[in-house]
């Protein structure tokens, strides 16, 4: 009587697989939302899982379509009331158009990935959503000026305007150390330094000079610039004189003064490779072994998003104002 009567047998209920189908798109929507269009395994985790839960879903979703084909107009009500008579089919075929459609997805996520990849800077002197604001002319590599309290005050007054401009949180301190007993220079104090010594002849006997030009400006490790690099003060040994990201400064001295120099024990951590984010810094360790003050440099000020040369011309105005410098990545630099 089946037979005889040419009506396709009653399928069977897919309630089996819906608990599974459920948790499958679940999870792959979570991944997708995780990925955050950086991660490709996440992306392509995500679109897989979803094409499965899609394919397990498919037939408990058309067969609700043929529920409610009954107030749609008369086409609609046919190829609804159809898909759910072949639902196996229907079933397929929407999973074959969803895995075509999330291939697609992710051939076209991964590419931008990948291309974000590639167009974010790696290196330079800033990344692109940060500026520095110096108290002198130009980072570390001259005299640090020496301002008086009220000097001082209006220059943090002047970076937290400029940070708010570019809507940033905060500017985070930067500062270095000089010798109260060196020397001052007509511009400022020096800062301390690490540089690479070689030994030479000074009015017929052996000494040593510095290489100013291969000089590593320092700056000052602040619990607040620690915790900007994820650094905790307890990993830090309690004799370490230099922090730095840096493998080459096995043969640098540390400067305190023009010519006196001493062997540092430096102690490497994870911190930017850009040039004037700190790459080093000195210990309050050895500040104190070598009698050094700490002296304002500047502020590091990172906005939400890349900072635009509008942006970068009006941090410029306000910094001239208060007689501080900015330094920012140069425009279209990769």
């Amino acid at each position: 009587m089946a037979a005889l009567s040419a009506r396709p047998a009653t399928p069977r209920p897919a309630h089996r697989f819906a608990a599974a189908g459920a948790v499958l798109l679940a999870g792959g929507l979570g991944a997708l939302v995780a990925a955050g269009q950086t991660r490709p395994p996440y992306i392509i985790g995500g679109v897989v899982g979803t094409a499965v839960g899609l394919l397990l879903l498919a037939p408990l979703v058309i067969a609700g379509a043929g529920r409610i084909a009954r107030f749609m107009p008369v086409a609609t009500r046919l190829a609804l009331r159809d898909l759910a008579r072949y639902r196996a089919r229907s079933g397929a075929a929407l999973a074959a158009i969803g895995l075509a459609v999330g291939i697609a997805a992710v051939v076209a996520l991964g590419a931008g990935v990948s291309v974000a990849k590639a167009a974010a800077p790696t290196g330079g002197n800033l990344p692109a959503d940060q500026i520095v604001v110096w108290v002198a002319a130009e980072a570390l590599q001259g005299p640090v000026p020496a301002l008086t309290a009220a000097q001082a005050g209006t220059a943090e007054a002047q970076a937290d305007a400029i940070a708010a401009e570019l809507h940033a949180t905060s500017a985070l301190p930067l500062q270095a150390t000089v010798n109260p007993a060196a020397p001052q220079e007509s511009g400022g104090r020096q800062v301390v330094q690490m540089a690479q010594p070689h030994a030479t002849t000074v009015g017929g006997r052996p000494g040593t000079v510095y290489r100013s030009a291969e000089a590593v400006p320092l700056f000052l490790a602040t619990p607040e610039l620690l915790q900007r690099y994820g650094i905790d003060p307890a990993t830090v040994a309690a004799d370490t004189d230099i922090i730095t990201s840096r493998t080459d400064l096995g043969g640098y001295d540390l400067i305190p003064g023009r010519n006196a120099g001493r062997h540092p024990k430096i102690q490497h951590a994870d911190l930017p490779v850009y040039t004037s984010l700190p790459t080093a810094m000195i210990t309050q360790h050895a500040v104190g072994t070598l009698h050094l003050s700490p002296v304002a440099a500047g502020w590091l000020i990172r906005a939400p998003k890349v900072i635009t040369p509008k942006q970068i011309e009006r941090a410029e105005t306000l910094a001239r104002a208060a007689g501080l410098s900015v330094e920012s990545r140069p425009t279209g630099a990769a």
